[in-house]
């Protein structure tokens, strides 16, 4: 039960006594309220010694009606007027029964005269002890009255003050106000209780209790249709309204108030050193009488409470925002390590959206590249039945999301459920099933035509708007996704870059043991132009080639690539040795962006016997021959591809031993440091020395991971240029 009830209308009163007229507070003759109790007590001592007299002259008896005039008034002090006017004719009848002398019609005149007169004083002094009687009753009433409301206000106070904690003791607006609401019905009595923030000139409900589904925290009313706030907010005085009903509203306020049942209403402004920041409105089922003064005073003091509590709250969620935007920040910087893997675009675009719904408390993150007219999903966090990898959605011009994306900044979607955005890739039943409510749009990896990628984020509850701190730390997001994304692509180009420098598949030989390997340089994203090749022939020889294009980058990876595509097509169309390194030359000079690009190469076939060998090196480093000792295949100096333009070179016929390896590799190999930080470099000698040392044993996949891991750990870590070796066995 509330402390503090509101009094409800009082129904019209009786009218006044005589004596209440005279006595009653506010009475004409209350200024003299003493003089008149005086007077009426001298009026009633007159009176009984004039019914005195009066009886002594007309009856014998005068002493009884003294005794009875005595025993009226006190009746009458004690019980009322009827009481003591019963009292008196009490005392008549027994005066006349026991004293009176009926012997003569005069004695019985005097004793019916005595009677009456008894009566008469009896009533005009019951009417007067009646009066007094029930004006000290008033007192008292009054002073018990005002002894409770004194009480009452007192615990109130002692009940504002105790439940004033309680308002600290949550650390968000919304809940405040929800302990706003509830304190304010228990305090007051009253039937509801709604606390709305001002927003300029609109007011966002906050909190309602009893809550009301026409009315949903969050809903949104312009005070314009508030017209009786205005005294309100340009004197942030409470105001009452004693029925809601007469009032002129807009018909939103009329339905928001009367539709909750409400009559009267208080509303309380609620303030901080900035000004009005929201109103408290009590309301009530039946019509109540305006707060008085003192009921008026607890009610601010409930609103100045109520207002530290907001700023309390406010406080405590700008601390919780700086926190949080502190976590999301180490939470970037821990989590964007994760997504800079090496994998495939999609695994990348996998791990970037796990990191943002771990990263910003979204409920859902998805990752999209923009394909011109359309929006392909790469991969979203959770999974969804409706949204999966590779689905792809049309993205026309005229949406507000290809507008938006055309802008280049993040933009956030308060209620993606608004029907404004019906136009948009996705169809309709497919935002609704997601249950998102705010989203955040985030382009990414930019080019002339605009961004390349898609983050969306997604909560499903409504989300406040970023403030422009946490949209910098979400862009630092997007930058390292965009550049994990941007790594991904060039690791996809480089691994097909890379395969189209290598062998499509194992080589597999009935009489040679064929092993080819190729690394990169230290920096892998800078793919060099080395390449190797071979190819068995039909009738048992094999064709083969190795190279090196000058430079690094995708353009001589791509020359390199042309190169050996070329050399298999040449090869399969049995091309000879001389005209193929021709018509390599004539490619290389033909797609070559730089005059001053070449390329070296090693290109020849081995015969089916296995014991000839026919070569056209341009300036290569030369293949090294194992048989019981090892020695490089010496052929006189020819230049390299590129520098001359006549794209002529002489074919050198080989005779092979029965037993015989070949070691094919490009100068990275060679150009290592000979020791950790050393100048010198390990040099074809030291080849010379591994090779040795593997006389009598097969050059297989193993043996040239264990040259290749020696070699790198010579020189400290990995190779500067690229490597690549191709190693050719006769098979035991």
């Amino acid at each position: 039960d509330s402390l503090w009830l509101m009094p409800r209308l009082r129904t019209p009163r009786v009218p006044p006594t005589l004596g209440q007229s005279f006595l009653a507070p506010g009475g004409p003759l209350q200024r003299y309220k003493w003089a008149v109790l005086i007077t009426a007590v001298l009026l009633e001592i007159l009176v009984v010694i004039a019914v005195d007299l009066a009886d002594s002259t007309l009856h014998p008896l005068d002493p009884v009606g003294g005794g009875v005039v005595f025993i009226s008034v006190v009746a009458a002090g004690l019980s009322g007027t009827l009481v003591g006017l019963a009292a008196a004719v009490a005392g008549v009848v027994a005066a006349f029964l026991l004293l009176a002398d009926f012997s003569t019609g005069t004695a019985a005149a005097n004793a019916v005269a005595s009677a009456a007169i008894w009566c008469v004083a009896a009533l005009v002094t019951g009417v007067v002890v009646e009066s007094l009687r029930r004006q000290v009753a008033r007192r008292e009433a009054s002073l018990k009255q005002a002894l409770e409301h004194s009480v009452a206000t007192r615990k109130t106070m002692e009940h504002v003050l105790d439940f004033s904690a309680d308002f600290h003791r949550t650390e968000t607006l919304a809940g405040a106000a929800r302990t706003i609401c509830e304190k304010a019905i228990a305090t007051f009595g009253a039937d509801s209780s709604r606390l709305f923030a001002v927003r300029g000139r609109d007011l966002e409900l906050l909190a309602a209790t009893p809550s009301e589904a026409q009315a949903p925290v969050g809903s949104v009313l312009p005070l314009a249709v508030f017209p009786d706030l205005e005294e309100l907010l340009n004197a942030s005085r409470p105001s009452f309204i004693r029925d809601v009903r007469r009032l002129t509203l807009g018909e939103a306020a009329q339905d928001f108030l009367v539709g909750q049942g409400v009559v009267s209403a208080t509303r309380l402004p609620i303030a901080d050193p900035t000004g009005l920041v929201g109103i408290l409105s009590l309301g009530w089922k039946h019509a109540v009488e305006r707060p008085t003064p003192e009921l008026m005073a607890i009610m601010r003091r409930f609103a100045d409470q109520a207002a530290i509590a907001w700023e309390h709250a406010l406080q405590a969620e700008a601390q919780q925002r700086a926190e949080s935007f502190h976590q999301t920040v180490q939470r970037v910087v821990a989590f964007a390590p994760t997504f800079h893997i090496k994998g495939t675009r999609e695994e990348v675009a996998q791990a970037i959206c796990e990191a943002a719904l771990a990263t910003f408390d979204c409920s859902a993150a998805a990752l999209y590249r923009i394909e011109l007219d359309r929006l392909r999903l790469l991969a979203r966090v959770p999974p969804h039945e409706a949204l999966t990898a590779g689905m792809v959605f049309p993205l026309a011009p005229d949406m507000a999301l290809a507008r938006e994306l055309r802008s280049r900044a993040p933009v956030f979607i308060p209620d993606v459920t608004d029907p404004s955005r019906t136009h948009r890739p996705w169809p309709p039943e497919v935002v609704q099933s997601t249950g998102n409510r705010s989203a955040l749009y985030l382009p990414m990896r930019f080019n002339e035509r605009g961004p390349r990628n898609l983050l969306i984020l997604g909560w499903d509850r409504h989300q406040p708007p970023p403030d422009q701190r946490l949209l910098a730390v979400i862009q630092r997001f997007a930058d390292q996704a965009a550049l994990a994304l941007t790594n991904a692509s060039a690791e996809r180009l480089h691994a097909r870059l890379e395969a189209s420098l290598l062998p499509s598949s194992p080589l597999s030989h009935p009489s040679l043991l064929i092993v080819t390997k190729y690394l990169p340089g230290e920096q892998r994203l800078r793919l060099g132009g080395d390449f190797v090749g071979a190819m068995p022939t039909p009738d048992g020889g094999l064709d083969f080639i190795i190279g090196d294009v000058s430079g690094h980058g995708p353009d001589a990876a791509a020359l390199g690539a042309t190169l050996r595509s070329a050399w298999k097509t040449l090869s399969l169309a049995g091309q000879g040795i001389a005209a193929l390194a021709n018509v390599l030359c004539r490619l290389l000079l033909s797609e070559r962006k730089d005059s001053n690009v070449f390329a070296t190469i090693v290109a020849g076939s081995i015969q089916p016997d296995l014991r000839r060998l026919s070569l056209v090196n341009a300036g290569h480093p030369p293949p090294l021959l194992v048989t019981d000792h090892v020695e490089p295949l010496e052929v006189p100096p020819s230049p390299p591809l590129g520098p001359d333009e006549t794209c002529t070179w002489p074919v050198h016929d080989l005779a092979l031993p029965s037993k015989w390896r070949l070691l094919f590799y490009t100068d990275g190999l060679i150009d290592a440091r000979a020791a950790p930080g050393a100048q010198e470099r390990y040099g074809e000698e030291r080849l010379k020395q591994w090779l040795s040392r593997k006389i009598g044993l097969p050059l297989d996949q193993r043996s040239i991971d264990e040259l290749v891991a020696g070699v790198q750990a010579a020189n400290g870590g990995p190779f500067a240029d690229d490597v690549a070796l191709l190693a050719v066995s006769v098979k035991d």
